[in-house]
């Protein structure tokens, strides 16, 4: 990307096809009782997304603290392709896979601007986000998964 407009469309366009691919989950989720996870996850994408397309940055922090554990669970996992007879840990192991994908390509973004650039800041912020909810989904594996695993 050449151009700061041309990285916020993309992000724009981004945040859109995973705040959709959090409510085709949420669907999916529900006969297993976890669509309320989905369905916030697609909100605060939408939230990402709105943040994009109105562009203010006073509402982005100028320093993000990357505190954010990652449990690396899906480092070990394979990537799963959908199916009509999917199973709850696959829809589980998709949405770390898109949240880590994501936050690589923010840090990617990210490192294409000086680091004292409002640009900058916002997609450090935003990837400090998608490793929240790769947090999130990961430690739902953990406990509704690999619990019951063994």
């Amino acid at each position: 990307m050449n151009t700061i407009d041309e990285a916020v469309d993309f992000a724009i366009e981004k945040e859109g096809e995973m705040a959709a691919y959090y409510t085709q989950l949420a669907g999916i989720a529900e006969t297993f009782g976890s669509r309320e996870k989905f369905d916030e996850l697609a909100k605060m994408e939408m939230h990402h997304k709105d943040l994009l397309e109105e562009l203010d940055m006073k509402k982005v922090p100028e320093e993000t603290e990357h505190s954010t554990p990652d449990l690396k669970i899906s480092d070990y996992l394979k990537d799963i392709k959908f199916s009509p007879d999917i199973r709850y840990q696959d829809v589980l192991i998709m949405a770390m896979k898109a949240e880590e994908q994501s936050h690589r390509s923010y840090l990617s973004l990210a490192a294409n601007f000086p680091k004292d650039s409002d640009i900058f800041h916002l997609f450090d912020f935003l990837a400090e986000q998608e490793a929240k909810h790769k947090y999130m989904i990961e430690s739902e594996y953990e406990d509704n998964v690999l619990r019951e695993d063994h």
